[in-house]
């Protein structure tokens, strides 16, 4: 009975304080040898089954901090103890043009979560690094920097050379060395010998005995191979293709895509046949029920400005969102990108992690995930679950992305360019100019959404 007793206490804790969400996201680090501008590139999509909200921000360093940061975050707003810093980094770019995200990964340590440090990890380094070499380093000497802590994650990061890198990570125990590989995009053949140049990832590592995300990690890699082979990799395709796909081609692939599979426990995916067009599951989809946003990190070629450096953020379901572009180098963000909904010229409003933008494409972009923006948590036995609906209709789908895809390449098209204008002359490239125009854009979005 006493040990009946000891089992139930430790179990409350681990559940208590482990928070609600979780993070099963996509993403991948491409080579500027592999896309056809020369640009290297960085793709994160965020899905999270309780919380919508997020906004773009940006922190001036801090104490001991080398570099502030734009980053896509939202609050923690924990109801609970937790491991989880008050900011949640979903992706962001710093001063010295270093970007890095991560994907969470499932293992069979279950008090892992209450001591997992990937988000302070990230919150660390987006601080402090510039190349790899430095972020290597704070995977080395994380068990002395964040002590009794532990690591399950996927790191991806562009540093600011415009070096890629995907890491896998994990600590085998509390308070121990973290183990980690690189995998480098340079170095990324398929089994034929054919470069691909990219390396993707979602919530399984080597060390995982999950399939976490694997529908999603196989569903990207058929994708992004498809562009590479028809040389038509970049950041505008990873937008309208990659990051936007509901599992391939809606109209002709529809009802054969992902039927009954079984992924097992820990896998973040669920059992589906999906013959109904108005009530299609999305597990296996890069863009899913509960994906909250894109972001797209295009890094300047050698021989271009620093300055130019581009994230693309889509504040929302990227199947029904809207990239606009930001210049994380100017270290200003319009303010219909973070402010609150309710704000207005005099009186400008930051009390929730939502943004105007946010609040835009949840409300006019409605699919079935708005109509349930928090899950509800379902007790059984020692394990807790999520009941969500993972089913978006179809059609609906596509009446929107009908609507909002002219928008988007108008968008793409006037930061062509602008950028093409500005760039020849250096004199014209400013803090200033950029700033300006990703204001213009978020506004035109705002406007015309």
């Amino acid at each position: 009975m006493y040990k009946t007793k000891i089992l139930a206490v430790v179990m409350f804790l681990v559940i208590f304080f482990t928070p609600y969400s979780i993070f099963p996201c996509t993403m991948a680090v491409i080579s500027g040898k592999a896309t056809t501008d020369g640009r290297a590139l960085l793709l994160k999509l965020r899905d999270e089954r309780d919380e919508y909200r997020e906004e773009v921000k940006y922190y001036k360093p801090e104490g001991d901090e080398k570099y502030g940061h734009m980053s896509v975050v939202k609050w923690g707003l924990n109801k609970r103890p937790s491991m989880f810093p008050d900011v949640i980094n979903g992706a962001g770019v710093n001063d010295a043009g270093f970007t890095i995200s991560n994907t969470t990964v499932s293992n069979y340590n279950i008090f892992a979560e209450a001591t997992n440090t990937n988000i302070a990890l990230v919150n660390y380094a987006i601080t402090r690094c510039k190349t790899l070499e430095d972020f290597e380093n704070i995977l080395n000497n994380w068990h002395k920097i964040k002590k009794f802590s532990t690591i399950n994650s996927n790191f991806a990061v562009l540093d600011a050379n415009g070096k890629p890198a995907m890491y896998e990570a994990y600590t085998p125990i509390q308070g121990a060395k973290v183990i980690w590989e690189k995998f480098d995009p340079d170095e990324a053949y398929d089994e034929d010998g054919n470069f691909l140049g990219f390396i993707v990832r979602t919530n399984d590592n080597q060390w995982s005995p999950f399939r976490g995300g694997y529908l999603r990690e196989a569903r990207l890699n058929d994708i992004l191979i498809e562009l590479k082979l028809n040389n038509n990799l970049n950041y505008k395709t990873l937008m309208n293709v990659a990051a936007r796909d509901v599992c391939g081609d809606i109209t002709k692939n529809l009802l054969n895509n992902y039927k009954t599979i079984n992924m097992g426990i820990g896998s973040g995916e669920t059992n589906s046949d999906n013959t109904d067009i108005h009530n299609f599951n999305t597990e296996g989809c890069i863009s899913k029920y509960n994906t909250r946003f894109g972001f797209i990190a295009v890094h300047p070629k050698n021989t271009e400005n620093k300055k130019l450096l581009t994230a693309w953020i889509s504040l929302g379901e990227p199947d029904v969102g809207i990239f606009t572009p930001y210049f994380p180098l100017t270290k200003e963000v319009p303010p219909l990108a973070w402010a609150d909904p309710g704000s207005t010229k005099d009186k400008i409003i930051d009390e929730n992690s939502s943004s105007i933008l946010n609040e835009l494409i949840a409300t006019k972009g409605k699919l079935s995930v708005y109509d349930n923006l928090k899950a509800e948590i379902v007790l059984g036995g020692l394990f807790a679950s999520e009941e969500v609906d993972p089913t978006i209709d179809l059609i609906k789908l596509k009446e929107i992305q009908s609507r909002i895809l002219p928008l988007q390449n108008d968008i793409i098209n006037q930061t062509e360019t602008f950028l093409k204008t500005i760039s020849k002359d250096k004199n014209f490239v400013t803090d200033d100019r950029l700033y300006e125009f990703s204001k213009e854009m978020t506004k035109y979005l705002y406007e015309n959404y």
